[in-house]
This record gives C-alpha cells, sequence and structure tokens, in this order.
C-alpha cells in the first residue's frame, strides 16, 4: 500500500516536472524574440526582459558581462556604434536540450549581416552559434547565460565531428 502510494506521488510528480512540447516552442520563442530586438535595434525593454537578472553574458571577441542591465546596456551600446544595419537571423531548428524540467541547454545557429566594427574594420556577413541556458521562472523561460561564436569556415574543415 505504502509503495502503491509512493509510486504514484513520483508519477504525479514527474508528470508535472517533465517538459512539454509547449516548453520547445516556448524557448524557441525566446529566441524570435531575440532575433527580433536584434534586427529592430531595441536593446531596451524588448531585449532586457529576455534575462535573468543575473544572466552572464560573453560576447564573440570574449567580453563578459555580469547581470542584466550590464548585458543590455553593453550591446545597445554596440547597436549604436556598429550594428545598427545589421540583421540576425536564427537557424529553425535549434538543439534544445533539458537538463532540468526547467533548465535547457540550447544550441543556436545563427547568421549575421556584415558590419563596421570601432577601428573601422569590415566585416562580412557571418555564422555564428549561440551557446545558451534558460531558465524556468515563474513560468517564463529566461535567459541565465549565453555565449556566441564565430563559425570560422577555414577552421569547420578540420571539425573531425560534422553535423
Amino acid at each position: 500500500m505504502k509503495f502503491t502510494f509512493l509510486m504514484t506521488v513520483f508519477a504525479l510528480i514527474s508528470a508535472f516536472n517533465t517538459p512539454t512540447l509547449g516548453d520547445d516552442a516556448e524557448i524557441k520563442a525566446v529566441l524570435t524574440a531575440y532575433e527580433n530586438a536584434w534586427n529592430q535595434h531595441d536593446m531596451g525593454q524588448p531585449f532586457a526582459k529576455l534575462f535573468t537578472e543575473n544572466a552572464s553574458w560573453v560576447n564573440i571577441v570574449g567580453m563578459h558581462w555580469q547581470g542584466k542591465t550590464n548585458i543590455v546596456k553593453a550591446h545597445a551600446v554596440f547597436h549604436q556604434i556598429m550594428f545598427h544595419h545589421t540583421a540576425l537571423h536564427f537557424n529553425t531548428n535549434p538543439q534544445i536540450t533539458f537538463l532540468k524540467p526547467d533548465v535547457a541547454l540550447v544550441v543556436a545557429k545563427c547568421a549575421v549581416e556584415g558590419y563596421t566594427d570601432p577601428s573601422g574594420g569590415k566585416h562580412t556577413a557571418q555564422d555564428d552559434i549561440m551557446t545558451l541556458i534558460l531558465v524556468k521562472e515563474n513560468g517564463q523561460w529566461l535567459i541565465a547565460a549565453g555565449e556566441n561564436v564565430e563559425v570560422r569556415a577555414e577552421a569547420a574543415v578540420n571539425n573531425p565531428i560534422k553535423d
């Protein structure tokens, strides 16, 4: 009797803590919102609402920003000085791995249009990969950590693991 009761409780807890297809869709919606904020160059509230308060971000050249306020400020500055004409587009099939029911590892490929850096260097369009940790807080998926890296074609040909 105790065993049956415990198994029923465990089954109910598991059912309520298991990620659903809805979670996949909600996580993809975070990527869409990120893309929209980037492409509209609105690094204010539309961008800020995607992050936890204590989020961490490492950008493509290794700058580390801790906290939502710093992440938003840094992105806003770079959008003013170099990304104001640049669009970003995520691949439609990010890799989503649930580490826990409320924690997801997301690897998302994206294409970024060319831009001019603060030193005047011209950069052509490039492919990037973002690695994100999303957490579900109060029923909403938010970015807790992220890093983006450039995919370098000359290095990719030597990748021993082709995907």
